[in-house]
Order: C-alpha cells, then sequence, then structure tokens
C-alpha cells in the first residue's frame, strides 16, 4: 500500500518520509530517526535491546519522546513534574517516556536503568497516580519494565494521544494543563485550552458522522456487496484516533492478521478480497451475490460489521430478536476486534457502536424457542448509546451490557436478562 501524504508548502510528507519536487522529478528522503524506533511493536514487547537501538541510532528526543534517567516520585514537586509530563503527551501528539536513559543535548546516550526493589509496587503506584491525578481520566496509558543485563530496570511508557481534551494535573489541588512541542512541555493559556477543547467536540462530531454515513449507505443499499432486503444488525468498532490522517493500517503487513482475526457476524464460510475501503469478508448466498453478512475492515482501522439474517426469525408470526444468539455474537466480535487492535498496535480507547434496523414490531426473545411478553419495538432504527473499551484488558461483557440493557428497554424490559443483578453475565467466567 502506499503511504499516506499530506501536504506542506511544496513538500508532501508521511511520519517516516519527505517526498518533494525537484527538475520535474519527485524525490523521497526519509526523516531523521525519532520515536519511530519504538513503533511497529506493543510496548510489552520491547526489550533492553530495543532501547540500546536508541543510543546506536542517536535517537533524538522530541515532542513524541522524553528521555528521563530517573524517576523519584517522594516530593510534591516530583509528582506534579511526572504528571505534567503525562498530561503534556495526552494533550498533543501522545508518545513514549522512556525512564532509565540518559540524554546529551537531546540525543540518547547511555541506558544506564533505575534501582527499583519491587517493580510490581512501583508499576501500581504509577497506574495509581495516573489515575487518581490526572481530570478527566487518560485512557490506554501502558508501562511497560525491562529487566537490564547490570541487574537494574529500565521502563518505557506509552501515552496515547487522547481525545477527551484537554486534561489537568490535579495533585494537591492543583489544576494545571500542559502541551508538548519540539523542546518538551510547556503550560498552556486561554488560547490554547480553547482549541483543544474545540478539538475534543469535533472528534465526538466526526464519530457520529460517520455513523450516520456509514447507516445512510446501508439503508440506501450502498454496500461493498449487497445485502438481502430484510432488517439488519450493523455494529461499529473504531479506534478514537481513527481520523488522524497519519493513523492508516498498512494492509498490505497486516493481512494475515487482519484476515485471521475477522470473521462474519454469526459465523459461517467467509471470502476474503481487499477492496477500495480497505480489506472485506463476505458470505454469497445466491446466483445474484447477495449476502446474509458482511464485515468491512476500514483503512482507518474502523470495523463495520452486518447481519440481514438473525432479525429475520419469526415463530407464531411473531418476529423476534434471538437475544441469546444475538449478545454472544456482538462479544465475540468485539472480544476478537480488540485482538486484533492489539496485534496492529492501535492505541485505546475504542468506541463500541451498535445499530438495529427494521425492527419496528419485533418482540424480545431469551432464545430461538421463547419469546416474551410484552412490548414490540416501537421504531424502524435503534442506535445505541457509543460505549468506550477503554483498554485492551477488562472484561468485554461488563462494558457492553448498558447497550445490550437499551435493546431489552425498547422490548419492555429494565435490562438484559443474560447478566444477574450485579452486572456479571449468566454462565460467563471471564467476561469473554
Amino acid at each position: 500500500m502506499f503511504p499516506l501524504y499530506r501536504a506542506c508548502g511544496l513538500c508532501f510528507y508521511n511520519r517516516r518520509f519527505l517526498l518533494f519536487p525537484k527538475d520535474g522529478k519527485l524525490y523521497l528522503h526519509q526523516k531523521t530517526k525519532d520515536h519511530m524506533a519504538l513503533v511497529g511493536k506493543s510496548v510489552e514487547a520491547l526489550t533492553e535491546t530495543d532501547l540500546l537501538d536508541l543510543i546506536r541510532d542517536g535517537v533524538r528526543e522530541s515532542r513524541e519522546l522524553d528521555f528521563k534517567q530517573d524517576l523519584r516520585l517522594v516530593t510534591d514537586s516530583e509528582k506534579k513534574e511526572f504528571l505534567a509530563d503525562v498530561v503534556s503527551f495526552a494533550n498533543a501528539s501522545g508518545g513514549f517516556l522512556v525512564f532509565g536513559m540518559s540524554e546529551e543535548g537531546g540525543i540518547a546516550k547511555d541506558l544506564m536503568g533505575m534501582d527499583i526493589p519491587d517493580v510490581e509496587v512501583w508499576v501500581n503506584g504509577l497506574e495509581s497516580m495516573i489515575r487518581d491525578a490526572i481530570q478527566p481520566r487518560i485512557t490506554g496509558i501502558r508501562c511497560h519494565p525491562i529487566p537490564l543485563s547490570n541487574g537494574r530496570v529500565a521502563a518505557v511508557i506509552q501515552i496515547p494521544r487522547s481525545w477527551a481534551l484537554p486534561h489537568a494535573v490535579t495533585h494537591t489541588g492543583a489544576f494545571r494543563f500542559y502541551a508538548r512541542n519540539a523542546s518538551g512541555k510547556y503550560p498552556l493559556d486561554v488560547t490554547d485550552l480553547r482549541a483543544l477543547f474545540a478539538l475534543s467536540e469535533g472528534i465526538t462530531h466526526q464519530l457520529r458522522q460517520f455513523r450516520m454515513e456509514r447507516i445512510s449507505r446501508i439503508m440506501a443499499n450502498e454496500t461493498p456487496v449487497r445485502l438481502f432486503d430484510e432488517p439488519k444488525i450493523v455494529f461499529h468498532l473504531l479506534p478514537l484516533n481513527a481520523f488522524d490522517p497519519s493513523a492508516q493500517v498498512d494492509l498490505g503487513q497486516h493481512s494475515g492478521l487482519v484476515r485471521d482475526k475477522l470473521s462474519l457476524l454469526l459465523g459461517g464460510s467467509p471470502k476474503y478480497r481487499y477492496n477500495f475501503d480497505g480489506f472485506l469478508v463476505y458470505a454469497p448466498r445466491n446466483a445474484e451475490q447477495e449476502t446474509g453478512a458482511y464485515t468491512q475492515f476500514f483503512r482507518n482501522g474502523a470495523i463495520e460489521y452486518t447481519d440481514a439474517v438473525l432479525l429475520t426469525q419469526a415463530l407464531n408470526e411473531k418476529p423476534f430478536l434471538d437475544t441469546q444468539i444475538f449478545e454472544e455474537a456482538i462479544l465475540r466480535a468485539v472480544t476478537d476486534s480488540r485482538t486484533l487492535y492489539e496485534g496492529l498496535n492501535a492505541a485505546p480507547p475504542f468506541v463500541v457502536m451498535l445499530s438495529l434496523m427494521g425492527v419496528r414490531g419485533h418482540y424480545i426473545a431469551l432464545n430461538s424457542r421463547k419469546i416474551l411478553p410484552g412490548h414490540t419495538i416501537d421504531r424502524d432504527v435503534l442506535m445505541v448509546q457509543e460505549v468506550l473499551l477503554e483498554s485492551f484488558e477488562g472484561e468485554v461483557d461488563r462494558v457492553l451490557k448498558p447497550c445490550f440493557d437499551a435493546i431489552w428497554q425498547a422490548g419492555g424490559y429494565p435490562y438484559s436478562m443474560h447478566y444477574m443483578m450485579e452486572g456479571k453475565r449468566r454462565g460467563s467466567n471471564s467476561g469473554a
């Protein structure tokens, strides 16, 4: 896949290369090595060798990379300094804090590590401080301690670019905002804050616009393969940074992973192919190549699951939604998608958006044999409120419970009967 370039004066650029015109030709120039040395694998997979490569390659500190020789969190001043570093990354482009690495003139010099008696306690303390002393909470931060051959420990903290902007340090009652540029962190003024608030609102608008556009296209039969003209389940997942032009997925590099983890919502024997939008999973059902389901992976990381089969069921001429199959299918899709995102090193959080189309008059059914008495769904399209998957950990079923509850409420019941009162899913020991 060709890299994505953005215009900048007379040259074009992406995160790795500059493409500039000269004498009627285009020339490709590789950018100076920076934090890209840490990109391409998960933080948890980084080793001492990866950190030594930063020194070998003469990697320089940047807007997205900062080296720290040590991390002391004894005094309030030291704690505020650390929290300000974290906030500054989240309010800017995200990036990496590398602890146990000295620098000279901003260039990685020596990997000396830190003396940490109990690494687990140290990491838990960092995570607790970040959680309790930053507002609003930053999701998706990943801290990875790396044992060194000298017996000491280095650590890499990855802070994702946040979209719940702006974040502030609130330790000891303070309320201070920071961001970053190439020279490091700096406090934000009123103009900067207004810009961040506007950016956050813009991301929310883009998410909902994406959803509405996709629903409109499906209703107009403008789909990558033609769906049966039946009631439909439409389910979207996407990283919050999906609208960042630099966050495109290289399908050529990751095609095997995408194909391995993507499937149809209700299973089956699918076919696969690339298309203009990205990568498609589908299962043609007749000579006209109509299908009851497809899964579309978009280049920006968004995933669209559709199904036009499950909602066609009827018992005694009563159309119904088999909630047991429906909920388990959604849980499985989210679990597989989260694994895919982790393999792509996509930064959480991820947005989950569930919609039902053509469901006016449908009953809620506990399973395929038991339609529940009560009201039928009173509208044709249900667009459930978005929810966030904040990390790669945690129980998917608890996160999705509000989505399922909303569907049950549309059919006259207060919550999904596949959950117990305390929120645990019946028959589940791990939450999918």
